[in-house]
């Protein structure tokens, strides 16, 4: 049975959407081909009318994660500012995304498997952090400042999401959105 070419691109999508899930939620080494075909709908053999390899699914699920993530949106807000950068990190640094590990920003969870990861997820992520970093040095008047906030926003929602008392995440996070608030 052929599929028609509207069918192929929506089974493509919910794989893509399942394997960002499953690589945030497990990690990109324990999710399993089977486990992300099954969330999508499809047989697992049937991942790889798609994608030729594990490693080719990941490397585009994190790409696409990425670019719909809520630092590249705000990045891409036309005419941004540093007010609304401010208050797109407000957003970031918020408790409700803290603890939407599966539906948030795919860096913390997947950080240390992006850095063991092949050239293509590699590469895709550097993209990425370069693109955040020009727009935020422009908005922001310096370069430095820009990694600084990059980096900051970033780790504040790792250590965040790693701790269990959720006095101490919402301290974390609010204290580092204040910190942010002061030097932007």
């Amino acid at each position: 049975m052929r599929y028609t070419p509207q069918h192929k691109a929506e089974t493509r999508a919910r794989l893509l959407r399942s394997a960002a899930r499953a690589a945030k939620c497990s990690g990109l080494a324990a999710a399993s081909v089977d486990g992300i075909a099954a969330d999508a709908g499809i047989s697992g053999g049937g991942v790889y009318h798609h994608f030729a390899s594990k490693q080719e699914l990941f490397a585009a699920a994190i790409v696409q994660d990425l670019e719909s993530s809520l630092l590249m949106r705000l990045t891409r807000s036309p005419e941004l500012t540093a007010e609304q950068l401010q208050q797109g990190l407000s957003r970031y640094l918020s408790v409700e995304h803290a603890e939407n590990v599966e539906g948030g920003c795919p860096v913390p969870p997947l950080c240390a498997d992006l850095s063991r990861g092949d050239s293509a997820v590699r590469l895709g992520f550097e993209a990425w952090i370069t693109e955040l970093h020009q727009t935020w040095s422009v908005v922001l008047g310096s370069s430095p400042l820009a990694w600084g906030a990059i980096c900051q926003s970033i780790g504040a929602l790792l250590i965040a999401r790693a701790l269990e008392s959720q006095d101490t995440r919402e301290e974390v996070l609010s204290e580092n959105l204040a910190d942010l608030s002061c030097r932007l």
